[in-house]
């Protein structure tokens, strides 16, 4: 019980933290002489938040210079529910400079494997 209470204040602290911080600005695909800036991974699938390759993901940034811009997004395009909090969706993202891809990746794979838990106990 109190492992649901703390993942459900997770849950709900970073949505309302997401939800403060959001913008709607898309980045399209870049042109083929720019270095790609943005990692967006948008599914109603969780298998596809399961499997991400993270080496693809830093592969990605690669070649970017340590000062520049960039952002991991991931958007879960499906209800959650964890007590009697519910949202329609479910999406956060890191930006900041390249040198922090490290920590934005090791902090994404804590909160997708959240995403992960909270679908689990659905079945």
């Amino acid at each position: 019980m109190k492992t649901r209470f703390t993942i459900a204040t997770i849950l709900m602290l970073i949505f309302s933290l997401t939800t403060l911080a959001q913008d709607d600005e898309y980045i399209g695909n870049a042109a083929l002489n720019d270095k790609c800036t943005t990692y967006k991974l948008e599914s109603s699938n969780i298998e596809d938040f399961k499997s991400i390759s993270w080496d693809e993901v830093k592969a990605t940034f690669q070649g970017l210079k340590p000062t520049a811009n960039i952002a991991l997004k991931f958007k879960y395009k499906k209800p959650l529910q964890v007590g009697k909090a519910k949202t329609e969706s479910f999406n956060f993202k890191y930006e900041g400079k390249a040198k922090e891809l490290e920590g934005f990746i090791a902090k994404s794979k804590k909160t997708l494997a959240t995403i992960v838990d909270v679908e689990g106990q659905r079945f």
